[in-house]
């Protein structure tokens, strides 16, 4: 085989398995440690958020703070279990939830909440868009919470 045709099959061969596996490719885009960034209410208004979303290969859990304009938190959630990607259908099973808060604009005030769910877990099924180190993921009640990416 001469050069040129080696330099082909090389050039080739990463771009058809590219192609070939898009799964993991879109998994592998969600995997990591994304900062917590805001929380937009589908009424126009937004929080500012601190906190992390962590995902590994089938588990993810999140650790956020809803912050007032004087940028101290009022508002928590802790929340963790599985999740399912396919393409952009993002699909959480919450199996613990720990959460609290003071009203803030609209968003009423939340008595402390803590859930473990192994047997019945809350299925949140979500849309989710990646780009570059953004990431948007959008709730069934309108509401989107927006991320950068942290760590991979």
């Amino acid at each position: 085989m001469s050069l040129s045709r080696w330099m082909l099959v090389l050039v080739l061969i990463p771009v058809v398995a590219a192609f070939s596996s898009p799964a993991i490719g879109e998994e592998s885009s969600i995997l990591g440690a994304w900062k917590a960034e805001s929380y937009d209410l589908k009424t126009g208004t937004s929080h500012a958020l601190d906190g992390l979303i962590f995902f590994t290969g089938d588990d993810w859990a999140t650790l956020f703070f809803t912050l007032d304009a004087d940028k101290k938190p009022r508002r928590g959630s802790g929340e963790a279990g599985t999740y399912v990607l396919e393409g952009e259908h993002l699909t959480f099973s919450h199996q613990y939830q720990m959460s609290a808060g003071e009203e803030l604009g609209s968003l009423p005030a939340a008595p402390l909440r803590m859930e473990i769910k192994h047997a019945d877990p809350t299925i949140e099924p979500c849309r989710l868009e990646i780009k570059g180190d953004e990431m948007v993921i959008f709730f069934p009640s309108g509401n989107q919470i927006r991320f950068s990416r942290s760590s991979r």
